[in-house]
């Protein structure tokens, strides 16, 4: 097993796995921004060729930081194979989970999800497979309006939206 050919604890193998949800969570917003400003054929390409590195540098590790570091690499390239995982760790069913995206980059994760939704401004082939499209562009209320349509649908938006404090 990775654990004992790494001479690592249960704990320190937990690392493999969260750094690598961590950076796709964190690095999804820039690397779309980067498309819309670079091009999201340029950009999904650098994405490939990061995966492949990465890819390649995990087959190769030897040691439990060197594997961590292969994993950040593959974090930055693989939407689906993150959705998966998270879905996987949290014990949330794929159907269960809505996927909000805009361009060509996301079409592979968005068709996992049992909710798919896009803002505004998104790629015509994204609008094409969405449930739901904001009237909003993105950074600018979309996601709201996509929560709030899916939580009123399910009935849930009373139980999480906050009521006025009536004055005494």
């Amino acid at each position: 097993s990775m654990q004992r050919e790494l001479g690592a604890s249960a704990s320190d193998i937990q690392w493999v796995s969260s750094m690598y949800l961590l950076v796709c969570c964190v690095t999804v917003l820039v690397f779309g921004r980067l498309g819309d400003l670079r091009g999201n054929v340029r950009i999904f390409q650098v994405g490939v060729v990061l995966f492949t590195i990465g890819s390649f540098f995990c087959g190769m590790s030897t040691t439990l930081p060197m594997l961590v570091c292969a994993r950040v690499v593959q974090g930055i390239s693989e939407k689906p194979a993150a959705l998966r995982q998270l879905a996987a760790e949290t014990g949330v069913s794929l159907t269960e989970t809505g996927y909000m995206g805009d361009d060509l980059n996301d079409l592979s994760a968005m068709c996992l999800c049992g909710v798919r939704a896009c803002p505004a401004y998104a790629a015509p082939e994204v609008r094409e497979i969405c449930q739901f499209v904001s009237d909003f562009p993105g950074g600018q209320g979309a996601v709201r309006q996509f929560c709030e349509a899916w939580l009123k649908s399910a009935g849930l938006w009373e139980t999480v939206s906050p009521r006025p404090v009536s004055a005494q």
